[in-house]
């Protein structure tokens, strides 16, 4: 299957070296291409930006003995106590909650398992999404001087921003180290930069095609779709993209690619315009974001696309 997101890149240019490096990383696979000097240790840069996601996912990941787990299970804690990586995500995704009109959602983790993405969904009792509903909302989380207090019952669930935080964080410490290019993956998540031009190819949503082929020179990319994870049920298609305003899946688009300045906000607004679609894009205030392509089906099930503000150039 491809990734929703794929990549060419252009050759080297003389006097420097391009280097690939493909390795698991936050239960999916992460694609790292440098180029650099010939000099350069690279291979001292691959084991530097592995530490760093290792580090990311102990301290923002919702498993036993990861932060977030600790967190949800202890329901409030001093932010002085909590990691740096937690404190910084806890900080974006409240611009980017209210920057996406609340369909960017931390708290939805007790819809998710409530609908068991991804391992075991199952089509919940109308009672069980209800019940989780009570203890899903950001605005119920309170920060009072130096404490954040969760609802009881309430599960913080990053997943829809810590991939794209993580491409951020790997990508800056990369060029503080002094690459002149580079292009950061994980889980279909990008963004690039440096001296050259990168070419960005997305997924068709129902097929092993790509939809669009970007030319890229800086940016980030992200693509969120109902074909990442889903439950088909009688029929019926469900989607792991909750909405977190009615307990079950958005269906405003099969998939929504968004192009912004990093890729954390990328990857929260592709979330968040994947469940609500083009008709939920009145309640966004853009800022980081440059533009949107939706993939969308009309009334005879074909696939077509739409897009809205500036993306980057198509091959």
């Amino acid at each position: 299957m491809l990734p929703a997101i794929g990549f060419l890149v252009r050759l080297s240019r003389p006097r420097t070296a391009e280097t690939r490096k493909v390795f698991p990383a936050l239960g999916t696979i992460a694609t790292i291409v440098l180029e650099t000097s010939p000099s350069t240790d690279v291979q001292a840069l691959f084991r530097g930006a592995d530490s760093l996601l290792c580090l990311i996912e102990s301290e923002t990941g919702r498993f036993p003995g990861q932060g977030v787990y600790e967190l949800n299970e202890r329901g409030s804690a001093s932010l002085s106590e909590l990691n740096p990586h937690l404190l910084r995500l806890l900080a974006v995704s409240d611009s980017l909650h209210e920057a996406t009109g609340g369909l960017f959602d931390p708290t939805a983790g007790a819809l998710v398992e409530t609908w068991g993405f991804p391992h075991n969904p199952v089509v919940p009792e109308s009672s069980a999404i209800a019940a989780a509903l009570l203890v899903t909302g950001w605005n119920a989380v309170v920060f009072r001087n130096d404490s954040i207090i969760l609802p009881e019952g309430a599960k913080l669930d990053f997943g829809a921003v810590a991939k794209g935080y993580a491409v951020d964080m790997v990508y800056e410490y990369l060029f503080s180290r002094g690459v002149l290019s580079c292009l950061v993956e994980i889980g279909g998540e990008v963004r690039c930069g440096g001296e050259r031009l990168w070419r960005v190819a997305v997924r068709h949503p129902r097929n092993e095609a790509y939809i669009a082929v970007y030319e890229m020179d800086s940016g980030a990319l992200a693509t969120s779709g109902d074909y990442e994870s889903f439950l088909i049920d009688d029929g019926v298609w469900y989607s792991h993209l909750i909405d977190p305003r009615t307990g079950y899946p958005g269906r405003g688009s099969l998939s929504a690619t968004v192009y912004a300045g990093t890729c954390g906000a990328a990857d929260a607004f592709a979330t968040a315009a994947a469940i609500g679609g083009p008709s939920g894009l009145q309640g966004f205030a853009m800022g980081d974001v440059l533009g949107i392509l939706f993939a969308v089906q009309n009334e005879e099930g074909e696939v077509a696309t739409w897009s809205t503000g500036v993306l980057p150039n198509t091959r």
